[in-house]
């Protein structure tokens, strides 16, 4: 397993970036195989979504612009396989951090993959949010 180190930028942090250790599998080496950028350095972004050299705006409309179009695909992919809610990279997130949990992970790990600052902000995260129903749909994500 290697690790893949990447950079969550919060508004309110933009100029103390957080730090995102991701560790790799054969899974994540084959996405980025098939969709990542062919320059294969650590140095590039994985995928073409934003530069080296774009300006932190720049770089923000691109990422908007690219959950709108990626939100749009999920959504049309849930409403074929006739899942009740809408998929989208929130739902996506919320799944993540939710599989880590029920899997047995710590809390402090998903709020450390999801690049909260405290504990507290991830329990916030969870507040309200069944656990249980997630985990149904977290299931159909991933039983291929």
């Amino acid at each position: 397993m290697s690790l893949l180190s990447g950079e969550k930028t919060k508004r309110q942090t933009k100029a103390n970036p957080i730090i995102i250790t991701v560790p790799r599998n054969a899974h994540i080496d084959r996405i980025i195989q098939k969709w990542g950028t062919r320059r294969g350095t650590l140095d590039d972004y994985i995928f073409d979504v934003v530069q080296k050299g774009d300006s932190y705006e720049l770089m923000r409309a691109k990422i908007k612009q690219f959950t709108h179009v990626t939100n749009d695909w999920t959504k049309r992919i849930g409403q074929d396989l006739k899942f009740e809610m809408k998929l989208t990279t929130y739902v996506a997130r919320h799944s993540f951090a939710t599989i880590l949990v029920q899997s047995g992970a710590p809390m402090k790990l998903a709020s450390i993959s999801l690049g909260h600052q405290s504990l507290t902000t991830t329990e916030k995260y969870f507040a309200g949010f069944d656990l249980g129903v997630q985990a149904e749909y977290a299931k159909a994500l991933v039983n291929f």
